[in-house]
C-alpha cells in the first residue's frame, strides 16, 4: 500500500498531470459547442440530438478515443519509460521492493488516476449539460427503438463510462508493453499512437473483405480492436439487442490479460534499461 501511495503521489506531483486535468473542462466546452450547434440539423426525436439526459455520454464518446487515450499514453510513458530512461526507478528499487510489486503499484496508480479523470469528466459534463443543454422528458438512445426517461438515460451514461473505463484499462495493458520494452519515451509514444490509429484503420479496411471472409467473421474482426470498440462498440454493447456484447467483452478482457501478462513478464524479467 505504501508503494502504491508513493506511485500515486508521484503522478500527481508532475506538472503534466495537472495540465491534462485542466484540459478536461476545456474539452467539455469544445465538444459542447460542437454538439449543441449540431442540434439545429437534428430532430429532438433523433438519437443524435443532445439534451441534458444524454449529454454526459454524448460529449464523452468523442473524447474517449482521442483525449483519454492520449492521457493514458502519457501517464504510462511518464511513469514507466521516463523513469527507466532517467534512472528514477532506482529510487524505488533501493527501498527493497520487487519488480513485480513495482509493476502492479504503477499500474494501479495509473488506473486510479484515470478513474479520477473519468469521474471528473462525468460530473463536470453533467453540470455543464444542466445549464447548457435542452431538457427533454424522453430521450432517444443509439440502437434503441423506443425513447427513455432522463433517469434511464443517466443510467445508460453510467454504463457507458464503466465500459469506457474498461477499454482504458485494456489500453493501459497494451501501452505498458511498449513502455517497458522501448528504450525511449519517443519510441513508446510512437508505438502507442500507432495502436490508436492502426486500430481504427484496420476496422475500416477489413470490411472490404466481407465477400471473402463472410459477414459474421468480418463483424467480429471489425470489433476486435480497442479503438473501434471505444468508437462504436460500447453503443453496440448497450443496444436494445446486444448480440455482440459477449464478443466485445471477451476482446477487452483478452487484451488486459494477454498484454498485461507480457508487460509484467518483461518488466519483472528484464533489467537492461536500469
Amino acid at each position: 500500500m505504501e508503494l502504491y501511495k508513493s506511485e500515486f503521489e508521484r503522478i500527481w506531483k508532475r506538472r503534466l498531470t495537472w495540465i491534462c486535468f485542466i484540459l478536461i473542462p476545456l474539452s467539455i466546452a469544445g465538444a459542447s459547442k460542437y454538439y449543441l450547434s449540431n442540434n439545429y440539423i437534428h430532430a429532438v426525436t433523433s438519437a443524435e440530438f443532445v439534451s441534458f439526459g444524454n449529454y454526459p455520454f454524448m460529449i464523452f464518446q468523442e473524447v474517449l478515443v482521442t483525449l483519454f487515450n492520449i492521457f493514458t499514453m502519457l501517464f504510462v510513458c511518464m511513469c514507466v519509460t521516463e523513469e527507466y530512461r532517467s534512472g528514477e526507478i532506482r529510487l524505488v528499487m533501493i527501498r527493497g521492493y520487487s519488480f513485480l510489486e513495482i509493476y502492479f503499484a504503477k499500474v494501479a496508480a495509473i488506473i486510479t488516476t484515470m478513474l479520477i479523470f473519468f469521474l471528473t469528466f462525468f460530473l463536470l459534463s453533467t453540470v455543464w449539460g444542466y445549464f447548457a443543454a435542452t431538457r427533454l422528458d424522453k430521450i432517444m438512445l443509439f440502437y434503441h427503438s423506443n425513447s427513455v426517461t432522463i433517469l434511464k438515460a443517466f443510467l445508460y451514461s453510467g454504463k457507458y463510462y464503466a465500459l469506457g473505463f474498461l477499454t482504458t484499462i485494456a489500453m493501459i495493458s497494451v501501452f505498458m508493453v511498449f513502455a517497458v520494452k522501448c528504450k525511449t519515451v519517443t519510441g513508446a509514444m510512437g508505438c502507442s499512437i500507432a495502436v490508436i490509429i492502426g486500430g481504427l484503420v484496420f476496422s475500416e479496411v477489413i470490411i472490404y473483405f466481407g465477400s471473402i471472409l463472410g459477414e459474421n467473421l468480418i463483424t467480429h474482426l471489425y470489433f476486435s480492436t480497442i479503438t473501434k470498440i471505444q468508437h462504436l462498440g460500447i453503443c453496440m454493447v448497450l443496444s436494445e439487442k446486444p448480440t455482440l456484447a459477449p464478443w466485445i467483452i471477451i476482446v477487452l478482457i483478452s487484451h488486459i490479460i494477454f498484454f498485461g501478462g507480457i508487460a509484467c513478464r518483461i518488466f519483472t524479467k528484464e533489467d537492461h534499461l536500469i
